[in-house]
């Protein structure tokens, strides 16, 4: 499961909608015996988010925070489909 939350806004309706995000990934990795994973983007490569920080936040091991800075929109959905791909053991 892979949860899209925005940690760059301090606006209370997107606080608001990352706890709901994070609550129904955690939910639905629950229910199907899953992990859940988080990605953040940010804009600003002089101050990238605290990792380890927002995946206390999650609720989640900080190998399931998964930050990435676009160069461009499509990398997010890129990373997104990378981060969610099974992995061989």
């Amino acid at each position: 499961m892979l949860g899209a939350v925005n940690f760059g806004s301090h606006d209370l309706a997107h606080i608001k909608l990352n706890n709901q995000i994070i609550g129904e990934a955690q939910r639905f990795a629950h229910d199907f015996g899953s992990e859940a994973h988080f990605v953040t983007a940010y804009a600003d490569r002089n101050r990238a988010p605290d990792r380890v920080e927002l995946a206390r936040v999650c609720g989640v091991e900080p190998e399931r925070m998964h930050t990435v800075r676009p160069r461009r929109p499509a990398s997010l959905a890129g990373h997104c489909r990378s981060a969610s791909a099974p992995t061989s053991s």
